[in-house]
């Protein structure tokens, strides 16, 4: 049942872009370090930089960075943290000279099951948005205040299966997000990505995402292709 809620956001989505003609299609290219500190088998903490960026004209979009600790329960994996955020223009035109700040209180769960061929994995985040106003307009400096809610359904397959190196693995992910203020409906995202184990404590990993994504309080939406690459780093601290 829970694999097919992602599918009907999404019918839901493509229904209402279609019904306004403002829609914006946009190329991008994001490049993420990813650093998982392991103090036990079941503890870490999960450290990513991410610097988002158009592709035409090369133009700042996002620099963003999150901080979670994270514990396992057997197929569970909980976490709590703090993700902040500079946002430069949503459109590579605009010169902006002053991104505006987010601060985003995080907490997670998600559920792994693995079978013969595939994992899945289903994953519920709630983002705390406190999103920066009029900072350089006013002599006060203000937050906007919105709860944010994210399911995704992630399925993780690997292709060529070895211990140590040279493990190759394809994910395929639906994320959906929704708001409790203004538009309800927030963005949808479709992830294709292949991961190549370099060794034990590092993973490449290469990857599309489309999304479509409506902005907050207005009837726009935008059509997004990114180019997705990542290194993902894990160090083990203990013995």
């Amino acid at each position: 049942m829970a694999s097919k809620i992602p599918l009907l956001y999404l019918t839901l989505m493509f229904a209402s872009a279609s019904a306004y003609s403002q829609t914006t299609t946009q190329s991008s290219y994001w490049v993420r370090y990813q650093n998982q500190l392991y103090f036990s088998p079941n503890l870490y903490w999960n450290t990513e930089v991410d610097n988002r960026r158009f592709v035409s004209p090369d133009a700042q979009l996002q620099l963003i960075i999150h901080s979670r600790l994270h514990r396992k329960l057997g197929a569970f994996d909980l976490a709590g943290g703090i993700t902040f955020s500079w946002a430069y223009a949503q459109r590579p035109e605009n010169s902006i000279k002053h991104p505006t700040f987010e601060i985003r209180p995080v907490l997670e769960g998600s559920y792994e099951s693995v079978g013969k061929r595939f994992s899945l994995q289903h994953r519920l985040r709630l983002d705390n948005r406190f999103i920066e106003e009029d900072r350089f307009e006013g002599l006060r400096q203000d937050y906007q205040y919105t709860a944010r809610l994210r399911y995704r359904i992630q399925a993780k397959i690997p292709i060529i299966k070895k211990e140590k190196t040279g493990s190759v693995s394809a994910r395929l992910a639906n994320e959906v997000m929704v708001n409790h203020r203004e538009n309800f409906y927030d963005q949808n995202r479709i992830h294709a990505t292949l991961d190549v184990a370099v060794s034990r404590s590092l993973t490449l990993e290469g990857g599309y995402i489309f999304i479509n994504q409506r902005r907050f309080g207005r009837e726009e939406y935008f059509n997004r292709h990114v180019l997705r690459l990542s290194i993902s780093h894990r160090i083990h601290v203990y013995q």
